[in-house]
């Protein structure tokens, strides 16, 4: 079952951006009728509350701010590490609601002002799906810019800087294709690059899309 979500309000302002596309991943689980934490939370606080008449721990209910934030959403040890390094503690409207559903390999849309944490809200879900025994492209990002192919591979390298054998290749225009042909022989899982210079590397042959799991259009507006 395919699902296309839009994750906040339309907002003319607003950056549409589409996010991850998988290619063949089945769709797990059922989240109509499962119990929202939260709610839960609330509850367990309000009767307890009201019973016992004390204070009750925040520990019931943790704050959205928590250190544990990005933890809920289960995502790798050493994804949570590369958080900790960047300092990132509370996650964005946008990345609340993308990556429960991008880490059940569910299709998505998303759309958010520039500067709410897009490449996060796709990004982590994709390094936490990666499997490191797999050498070779898993997941493409088309940009329709060097500059930005440039910078969601960056990023993205950061998120995943402990995980082991973490491998992201940029191919763009204007830069040497050879060192990009060696990139892509290195075992580049993650591929991030423009569209005419990725469908130059896939006439060439040196950029097979037979063992892509994944899509992301970023700025798919452009």
């Amino acid at each position: 079952m395919d699902i296309e979500l839009s994750l906040t309000r339309q907002d003319p302002g607003a950056d549409p951006v589409a996010f991850a596309a998988p290619i063949d991943a089945p769709v797990e689980g059922d989240p109509e009728g499962s119990v929202d934490p939260d709610v839960a939370g609330a509850d367990v606080r309000g009767d307890l509350e009201a019973a016992l008449k004390v204070e009750v721990s925040p520990a019931v209910a943790p704050a959205p701010d928590s250190p544990s934030a990005f933890e809920r959403f289960g995502l790798r040890m050493e994804l949570l590490r590369g958080l900790a390094d960047l300092g990132f503690q509370t996650p964005s409207p946008i990345q609340q609601a993308a990556i429960p559903e991008l880490l059940l390999g569910r299709d998505l849309v998303g759309q958010a002002q520039t500067g709410t944490g897009k490449t996060a809200a796709f990004g982590l879900p994709l390094l936490h799906r990666l499997d490191p025994e797999i050498r070779a492209p898993q997941v493409l990002v088309l940009t329709p810019t060097r500059e930005l192919a440039i910078q969601v591979a960056e990023a993205i390298t950061s998120y995943g800087t402990h995980l082991p054998r973490l491998r992201v290749a940029a191919i763009y225009g204007g830069s040497d294709f050879r060192e990009q042909i060696q990139q892509l022989r290195r075992g580049a899982q993650i591929v991030v690059g423009t569209p005419g210079r990725v469908m130059d590397h896939m006439r060439q042959g040196t950029l097979d899309p037979a063992t892509l799991r994944t899509l992301v259009l970023d700025e798919a507006d452009e």
